[in-house]
C-alpha cells in the first residue's frame, strides 16, 4: 500500500519537529542552556538534534513523492495546479515577511530615533528582495527558493524518471549531490568577478543540487511502488519482529549518524526515516499530534528561528534546559502560525476560487 495524502503530511509533521531539534540544539560549545546528560563530554541533546538534519531530505522526498502522484493524476492540468499550489506557499511567505519585517526594523534599531529617508531607501530595496526570495530573511529560508526550483523542475524530473532506468538516474542524482555538497560545505569557491547575481545564481545551483537526490528517490518510491513491496514484506514477519526490527534499524541509523556526523548521509537517514515512520502503527494519539504539526509545518519552518536567532535572539533559551526550549520555541510557532493562517485563508480562497479558475477557464 502505498503513503495517503495523510501519511506524506504526518512525515512532514515529523520533519519539522527534526528542523526544530537541529535548529536549537545541535551544538557542542557555549551552551546557551543547561544539560544534565551527556555520552562523555558531548550532551547528549546535541546527537537528537543532529541526527534532525535529515529533515531537509524528509521534505524533499515527499515532495517528490507527491509530485509523481500529482502529475500522473492531473495530467495536463499538473502544471497550473501546480503554479496555483505555488503561489499559495508563496502567500504564505509573503505574510510572514509583512508580519516579522517591521518587528526586525524595531528589534535593530532599538534605541536609536534615527530612520534617515537614506536607511528607509535601503530597508525599502531589503524588503522587495526578501518579498522576491532573493535575499533570505532567517537562516531557514534558503529552502524557500530551492523548493520553487524543484516545482518548476518535477515535470522534466518527472519525465527522467519514468524514461530512465533507476539506477541510472539514481546513480546520476548522486553524484550531482557530492558535488553539490562539496561546493556548499567545503568552501570550494568560484570566482564569479563581483557580480552578485551571478553568485546567488550559483548557490542556488548547488542548494538544487543537494536536492535531487531525495526528490528523485521520492519520485522513484512512487513510480516503483516501493512501499507497497516492503509493507507486503513487512506484512510477512512475526507479530513483534516487525516493531523489534524497525526499532533496531532506526536505532542503528541513529548510533552510525552520532559516529559519522556528516550531512552528506542526510538523504540516507532521511529516506530510512520515512520508511521507519511509515512502516510503524502509530496509536491514534500519535497520530493526532503528528498529523496537527504536518498542518502548521510550513509555517513553523518560516518562523521558528525569529525566536532564538534572527529577531528575538535567545528568547526561547530563557527557558533554560532543553525539554522547556523545545515546547516554548513549539508555542511561540504554533501561535505564529495561526496568525499567518488568519490572514492566508482568505487569501487561498480568492486564489484558488477566482484567479485560478479563470486561467483554467481561459
Amino acid at each position: 500500500m502505498e503513503l495517503s495524502r495523510q501519511d506524506t503530511k504526518m512525515t512532514k509533521g515529523l520533519a519539522i519537529l527534526f528542523m526544530v531539534l537541529l535548529h536549537l540544539f545541535c551544538r557542542k560549545a557555549d551552551l546557551p542552556y543547561e544539560v544534565f546528560l551527556r555520552v562523555g563530554s558531548v550532551p547528549l541533546v546535541y546527537y537528537i538534534g543532529l541526527f534532525g538534519d535529515c529533515c531537509v531530505a524528509i521534505y524533499c522526498f515527499c515532495s517528490g513523492y507527491a509530485h509523481y502522484l500529482l502529475k500522473e493524476k492531473e495530467g495536463r492540468g499538473y502544471f497550473l495546479k501546480s503554479m496555483q499550489r505555488l503561489l499559495l506557499l508563496l502567500v504564505n511567505y509573503w505574510i510572514v515577511i509583512l508580519i516579522f519585517w517591521p518587528a526586525s526594523l524595531l528589534t535593530e534599531h532599538a534605541g536609536t530615533t534615527v530612520y534617515s529617508s537614506a536607511w528607509l531607501f535601503q530597508k525599502g530595496a531589503e524588503l522587495i528582495k526578501l518579498l522576491a526570495v532573493y535575499k533570505i530573511f532567517n537562516g531557514a529560508h534558503w529552502f524557500m527558493m530551492t523548493y520553487i526550483l524543484l516545482v518548476l523542475l518535477s515535470a522534466p524530473v518527472f519525465r527522467l524518471v519514468r524514461k530512465v532506468h533507476p539506477a541510472v538516474l539514481l546513480a546520476a542524482a548522486a553524484g550531482i549531490y557530492v558535488v553539490s555538497y562539496l561546493l556548499r560545505f567545503e568552501k570550494i569557491t568560484v570566482d564569479m568577478h563581483g557580480h552578485p547575481f551571478a553568485g546567488w545564481a550559483f548557490r542556488q545551483a548547488y542548494l538544487l543540487g543537494t536536492a535531487l537526490l531525495p526528490y528523485t528517490a521520492g519520485m522513484l518510491f512512487y513510480r516503483l511502488k516501493v512501499f507497497t513491496r516492503i509493507n507486503g514484506l513487512y506484512a510477512r514477519l512475526p507479530r513483534f519482529a516487525g516493531p523489534a526490527l524497525l526499532l533496531a534499524f532506526f536505532l542503528g541509523m541513529f548510533a552510525a549518524h552520532a559516529v559519522f556526523q556528516s550531512l552528506i548521509v542526510a538523504p540516507l537517514t532521511g529516506i530510512g526515516t520515512v520508511i521507519c515512520f511509515n512502516l510503524w502503527k502509530k496509536p491514534k494519539p500519535v497520530l493526532a499530534v503528528f498529523d496537527f504539526f504536518g498542518t502548521h509545518s510550513t509555517n513553523i519552518w518560516l518562523t521558528h528561528m525569529f525566536f532564538f536567532d534572527t529577531m528575538f535572539v535567545n528568547l526561547v533559551f530563557l527557558a533554560r534546559y532543553p525539554l522547556p526550549i523545545l515546547l516554548f520555541t513549539l508555542a511561540l510557532s504554533l501561535a505564529a502560525s495561526y496568525l499567518v493562517m488568519l490572514f492566508h485563508k482568505p487569501l487561498a480562497g480568492f486564489i484558488g476560487k477566482r484567479l485560478f479558475r479563470r486561467a483554467a477557464a481561459g
